[in-house]
Formats: structure tokens, sequence, C-alpha cells
């Protein structure tokens, strides 16, 4: 009988769960399947049947997650003999906590801002870098290098390198093989791609097939050396990054060795019991180290909970393969549980969803169903001639839509959802967005309106001085790299000798410079982007110059780290919505302005749901969210953009893997609907994702 030696009922796969007498336990845990309050019933069915109170580690993905579990033991009477016994936290909580409680660690400081992280590497680690002729040019020339190389020392971290044991290229070289074969050689190629980019490497010419391997020589010479002495000067200053807060538990849990020796075994009040890791699809190879260094060395049960069709980040170094070949990487046997009845979606949500992620080869095969009476959701698939239809159909589906309802547009790609926040700031319902698509408060966007300003001024008759200085801040923004002194200088005095009264005055002297010869765009490249941006009548015009003429617009990956602007300028998307709105440069402006008061003046949910504000949540029913942002959330209306080939999945997958990956996202997003899913492309837009094609929608949807 269902709920049988429990006080409440549980369905049949749930109670098979809690009740199982296995030491070590691999939960698939499909979303909506009530793993949360299965976990909590695991616990005190444990509690129940021990002569002593068990202890819990349970690890969870984020701070909200931990919250929630959490709130369910204090105020729920039913896991009152949980309270006190389960210690819920997420990896780098417990080990910052740890961290601060070591004797030997005085004043520990947790870098927790790009610029603490920039100024680290400047500060703290130019002992190490200073000398360097690889790296102390890259560290002392203007620019956000140090961030990066900050972040690359972090990525090493998680990738699972150990500078106390990979001391030598053989052991190093092994490393890179172990990650190779786990489905991660993509993210050793990024680390040399950053270090590429900032000049750390050489980039391979042309037809040199020993590319890869010189890559990875280098790689070890110009910056894996540094890395090991600059891990342990970080630790000699009592500074820990982000990944510090697991790696050096990892490293003094093991033995500070980690030479493959079994740590000593804990006993009595320390000792967890029970270990049981949330998500575990989206751990990385240090998390995957940390927690089997732990559950060694507490001789504890290890749970563990994931649902591999939601492993949606790789982009942050994590694998699949963990939760797919738990016993390879965690030297135990595990017995598999499978949560299989969904308690949240509609049943052709469900249904469909099944049939989608049944294309992904490297996976579980799982039953999953909806419970029984679950509702029937809309869905369909519309076509729209232009941005306006779209942003007028998301308005009126905001607002008609139930309240409290919610509405989530999602997006695979960042810069789809600007042009939604522009309209939605000042025209349409409050929304929420996630931290990282706050551009508009940065940098890039700043020069973007200083352009645009300048257009709109172009044939204002003003002082010589200030035509040729706005002049020259086009000049600016159309190179790579800002005018040298010396290029600014000569630019100058020869724009200055014509007298020009307007910008595009000063901007048609530009092809007649005969001075010296400026690094980077010749004067006649410079006047020619210049002039097409100062001859567009139209601000949507002007925009679209500025996309494909101003290279200190585009992408940088150097700079991407903190201003995803730079990533995917979204230029052609901001030219669409004025085209069909009719916007002047004066009401894009003020709609960037609104759009800053409205992401500074409400915490958002970042990628983590570290800051979720329930009740912010509740009073905004809008919310505009790449599909990496939504998973573990939900929403009454899903309305996806450009369902398109080339967006779902993004033009630059490759192979197989990239597209199980992208499968997974499209999974994500769809099954976050409670009552309805409209996928939105449009009526110009070429072939319909084949992920829609595979959830085999009824003819009439589409």
């Amino acid at each position: 009988m269902i709920g049988q030696g429990l006080d409440i009922a549980l369905d049949s796969s749930q109670l098979e769960f809690c009740q199982s007498g296995a030491q070590n336990i691999r939960l698939l845990a499909p979303a909506g399947c009530g793993k949360t309050a299965s976990l909590l019933h695991r616990c005190r069915e444990l509690i129940q049947r021990s002569d002593r109170k068990p202890r819990f580690l349970i690890v969870t993905f984020t701070k909200t997650a931990a919250a929630e579990l959490k709130d369910r033991v204090e105020h729920d009477a039913y896991f009152e003999p949980v309270r006190g016994q389960a210690n819920i936290t997420t990896l780098n909580a417990w080990g910052w906590n740890r961290i601060r409680n070591l004797s030997r660690i005085n004043n520990p400081r947790l870098l927790t801002s790009a610029n603490d992280s920039f100024f680290a590497m400047k500060n703290q680690l130019h002992p190490v870098w200073s000398g360097n002729e690889h790296l102390e040019p890259i560290v002392t020339k203007p620019g956000n290098a140090p961030r990066t190389l900050m972040t690359v020392m972090d990525n090493l971290k998680s990738m699972g390198f150990v500078h106390t044991r990979d001391v030598n290229r053989p052991l190093y070289q092994q490393h890179l093989d172990a990650l190779t074969q786990q489905g991660l050689g993509w993210r050793i190629d990024e680390q040399f791609e950053l270090l590429t980019d900032l000049g750390v490497l050489d980039r391979p010419k042309r037809g040199d097939t020993d590319g890869p391997s010189t890559s990875r020589r280098d790689f070890y010479d110009r910056f894996f050396i540094f890395w090991r002495n600059g891990t342990a000067r970080l630790l000699e200053e009592s500074t820990f990054t982000f990944e510090d807060q697991k790696y050096w538990n990892y490293l003094d849990i093991a033995g500070d060795s980690a030479d493959g020796k079994t740590p000593t075994p804990l006993a009595g009040a320390v000792r967890y019991d029970h270990i049981m890791v949330d998500e575990f699809q989206d751990i990385n190879p240090l998390d995957m180290a940390l927690l089997r260094t732990i559950t060694e060395r507490h001789r504890a049960t290890l749970t563990i909970v994931g649902d591999d069709d939601q492993a949606i980040f790789e982009w942050r170094g994590a694998t699949p393969e963990y939760i797919l070949n738990p016993e390879q990487y965690l030297g135990a046997s595990f017995h598999d549980y499978h949560l299989q009845v969904n308690y949240r979606s509609p049943r052709n949500i469900v249904e469909h969803s099944q049939r989608l992620i049944s294309n992904n080869k490297n996976r579980v095969s799982k039953r999953v169903e909806a419970v029984e009476g679950a509702d029937i959701a809309e869905i369909e698939v519309r076509r729209t001639d232009s941005i306006s239809e779209r942003l007028a159909l998301v308005t009126d589906l905001v607002r008609n839509t139930e309240y409290p309802g919610k509405v989530a547009v999602i997006s695979r790609l960042r810069r789809q959802l600007i042009p939604y926040q522009i309209y939605f700031a000042s025209d349409g319902a409050p929304f929420n967005t996630a931290v990282d698509l706050d551009v508009f408060n940065s940098n890039a966007f700043d020069s973007l309106v200083a352009l645009l300003e300048v257009w709109e001024r172009r044939q204002d008759r003003r002082r010589v001085g200030q035509t040729v200085e706005d002049a020259v801040a086009i000049c600016d923004i159309i190179r790579r790299r800002p005018l040298s002194k010396r290029n600014r200088d000569d630019l100058t005095r020869h724009l200055r000798s014509s007298n020009p009264r307007t910008v595009a005055d000063a901007v048609a002297t530009l092809k007649d410079y005969d001075g010296p010869k400026l690094s980077g765009k010749t004067h006649l490249q410079l006047h020619e982007v210049a002039h097409d941006l100062l001859s567009a009548s139209r601000v949507d015009g002007a925009l679209r110059s500025i996309s494909e003429g101003f290279d200190g617009l585009q992408f940088d990956r150097e700079r991407a780290a903190d201003d995803v602007f730079y990533t995917a300028p979204p230029l052609d998307q901001l030219a669409d919505i004025c085209e069909n709105e009719g916007f002047s440069a004066a009401d894009l402006i003020d709609r960037i302005d609104a759009v800053k008061v409205q992401v500074q003046e409400y915490r958002d949910f970042d990628g983590d749901g570290d800051d979720d504000d329930a009740s912010t949540i509740l009073e905004r029913p809008l919310h505009l969210m790449t599909a990496t942002r939504a998973k573990g959330k939900e929403f009454d209306t899903v309305i996806l953009l450009d369902t398109v080939q080339g967006i779902w999945p993004h033009q630059r997958t490759k192979d197989e893997r990239e597209m199980e990956v992208e499968r997974r996202l499209f999974y994500v997003a769809f099954t976050r609907a409670r009552r309805q899913v409209v996928m939105l492309m449009s009526s110009e837009a070429g072939f319909i994702s084949p992920f829609v094609e595979e959830l085999e929608l009824p003819v009439s949807a589409s």
C-alpha cells in the first residue's frame, strides 16, 4: 500500500526511494516530480529506523534551494525529527564556513567582485607575474586582462587541476586527457582561446597541423606554472576566490597532497552518516572530487539526486557524465530509483517534452507521466510579421493572464531580450530580468548613447572645438581600440585646420588627412564609416551603420566577462524596434534610461537564484530570461522567442554532443509552463526549429 510506514501518502516511485535499504543511491528526478519532499521524507525515514539520530549533510546547488529545504524542516511539523540533524547548505557556503574556522588561516578574505579579482591579480600576485615575459606585459597594460587571468585561474580549479599534484608536464597532460574523456575537451580549448585573445599564447598559424599540441605545451610553460605559484601565493595572503571555497577544503580534507591516499576517517559527533547532493547533473570536476573526499572521510552513504535531461550548465564546466556514470567517478556502486509522476506540468507538456528529449542518445531512459487529472495546456506556434507585432502579442498575454499568474519570455540568446526590455520599461508591464541582462548600465551602452547624441546634432552649428571633439569621439569607437595620443593629436590638428562648424563638416575633412599614418584604421576607412553614420536619416539607419562599422562596440572576449553587450551587441534588434515603433534617438535614449532605473530598483533572480525575492516576483507578472536562467522556475505562460533553426539550436552547434546540450536547453524552457506555451517565429524566418518538430505537436497547433 502506498504510504505504508510513513505518516502521509507518497506515490509508488517516491515510496520506493524513501524506504530503500541501499547504501548509495542515484535518484533520477525529472522536473515537477516532488524531489524536495522525497529527500526530506528519506531523511525522516532513516532517522525513524535508526537506534540513534544520524546526521545528514544535504548539498544544494543554490542558496534558494537550501532555504526552501530549511523552511520545510523548520515549519512543517511532520519533519520535526529532521530538525537539528541536517546541515543544509551549498558547497560554497559549507566550504567558506570551514575556511573561516581553520586555525591556520588568519582573517580570510573572499573576492566577491570583478574589481576584487582585478586588484588581486595586479597587487597580491605581483611577485608571481613580475618578470614573466609572457604575463607582465599583459597584466600591466590598460584594460581588464587581470580579471580574465583570474577567471582562467579559477577555471583550472573547477576543472580539477591540483597545484600540489600536477607538478610536471606529464601529470598536467594526464589530467588534460582525463578531462577530454569526460567530454570537457571544449572547456580546455576555451581557456586556450581566452589566453590567446589576451596575447599570452600565440595564435596557431594557418596550416599549422601541430596547433593543438603547441597550445597545450605553451599553456603549461606560459600560464600553468604561474597558476601553481599564484594559487599558493593567494593562500599565503589569506585571499580566496569563488572556487577556492571548495578547492582548499578539498586539499585540506584529502591531506593537502591529493596523492590518492585514503583520508583518515572521521568518527563521533563530527561525522555525517548520510550525504545527499541535489542537482548532481550540474557539478564540475572540483565538486566531484570534493564530494567524493567528504564522503570517504565521513564513511557516509551517498545519495545523488538530479536529472540528466536538465544538464544545462556545461558552460560553467559541469558535465552530465557524473550523473550518467557515477560508479566510474565515485568509486562505489549505486542503486537506481526514478521518480515517475510529474505533479506540476500539464499532461500534454509532459508527453510532448518526453518525445523531444528522447532524441538525445546520451541519457538515461525514463518513464515520466503527468499526475492523474492533470490539465491540458494550450500549445501553439505563432508566426508574426514584425517585432511590433511580437511586442503587442506579449503585452496582450501579460495583461490578460489571471493574477498572480506569471508570464516568462524565454530566449536562447541574451540579445533577443533587449528590445523587450526597451519596450516594457516604458510601455508594457513591469518586469523582472536576470542580473546578467543589465547591460544598459555598461560602458558600451554609454558609448552607444553618446554616438546617438552626436548623430542627432550632426548638422547643428557649434564651436570648432566641440565639432572636432565629436568627430574624434566617433573615430575612437570606429576603431577596435581608441586612438593613441599621437594619432589623436595629429588628427585633431588636421580637423581644426578646416574650421568645421558641424560634425558632418569635420567628418568630411577626414578623407583629406595627410598627416602621419594612423595605426589601425586608415583615414579613408574612418571617413567612410563615420560618413555612413552621419548620412543616416533615421535612428534605425544610424544603429545599423554602427552595427556594421564600429569595431569598438563589437565582440571583445576580454571585456565580455564583465559586459555581455560585447558578446552579442543587440544593435540590429534595437534598429528593428526603432523602425517599427517610429522611435527617435531621444525616444530610444529615454527608454534606455527607464530600463536603467527599473533594473536597478528591483533585485532579480540571478543564475543561481541566490537573489530571488519572492514578493517582488509575485508583484511583477512579466519575466525576461534566457533558457539557462529558467531552470527551477515555473510560470503560467511561457513565450519562447525565435523558435527557428540557427537559434534553437544555436548556429554554432557543430556536433552531436552540442546538439544534445541545445535540446536539453529547449526541453527546460518548454517545461516551465503550467497553462500555456507560445512559440514565436518571424514570418520571414527560415526553417522552424527541429526541436519544435520533435515535440510532435498536433498539426492544428502549428
